[in-house]
């Protein structure tokens, strides 16, 4: 090989490295992240959830006292980075994670991932706004990581304690895992202990589907009420 044509080689391996190393934005994979849990969650339910534009960009920690005078809806659309279906019984706040790497290996050392620990952070900060700031909030909150490694699978992530305390029913999958954080203080009042779960996504929510998506029927009942007085008004009917 000439020294013309290695260096023509060189270069040509380090344009191909650099575009590697560009990658996917960050931002636009965390979309594609949170697009595809919601697309999951839509398929295993049979109910509609979709991703959360802008979420948590006017309630973050300088001004989570925002969400003492906003609207149940309004506050949803706030907190997490998926929207459920306002009829279930229970408000769940999902933080959604998708990157190229996890440091699985630290999740059975005592200080556990720091990686893990910092998106674990964030869904504790939205379950505190919504468990202590939510001020028009009428549902029972429950609140899971979502982690999605590129070819390497996706995960959901809980707090044993305040899971089994929402969810007495709730079933773990056969291959799991445990590891061990101190939650927020504020979180320690509502039930939520040090030790937490990380097992497959979908298989936990096919298992327990009917435990986690309940209905609120007889919300459903008083919104169909309401649909059909209004109609009777714009028909003129008393």
């Amino acid at each position: 090989m000439t020294k013309k044509v290695e260096e023509d080689v060189i270069e040509q391996l380090e344009k191909i490295t650099k575009k590697r190393k560009k990658g996917v934005n960050p931002k636009t994979k965390g979309k594609r992240g949170e697009t595809y849990f919601a697309e999951k969650l839509s398929q295993v339910t049979g109910l509609h959830f979709h991703r959360i534009y802008a979420s948590g960009a006017s309630v973050g920690q300088s001004n989570s006292n925002k969400l003492e005078i906003l609207t149940q809806a309004q506050s949803e659309a706030q907190l997490g980075d998926i929207q459920s279906p306002e009829d279930l019984k229970y408000y769940f706040i999902w933080e959604s994670k998708n990157y190229e790497e996890l440091d699985f290996h630290n999740l059975i050392n005592i200080n556990c991932s720091k990686q893990l620990i910092s998106w674990l952070e964030e869904l504790e900060y939205d379950l505190e706004s919504a468990l202590t700031r939510m001020k028009n909030n009428y549902r029972q909150v429950a609140g899971f990581l979502l982690v999605k490694i590129t070819r390497r699978g996706s995960w959901i992530i809980g707090n044993i304690d305040y899971i089994s305390k929402v969810f007495p029913d709730f079933q773990l999958n056969n291959n799991y895992l445990f590891f061990r954080h101190e939650p927020r203080e504020n979180l320690k009042k509502f039930g939520f202990g040090s030790e937490y779960f990380m097992t497959d996504f979908e298989t936990f929510i096919k298992n327990n589907n009917e435990v986690l998506f309940e209905i609120d029927w007889e919300k459903v009942k008083k919104i169909n009420e309401a649909k059909e007085a209004l109609e009777k008004i714009y028909r003129g009917e008393k």
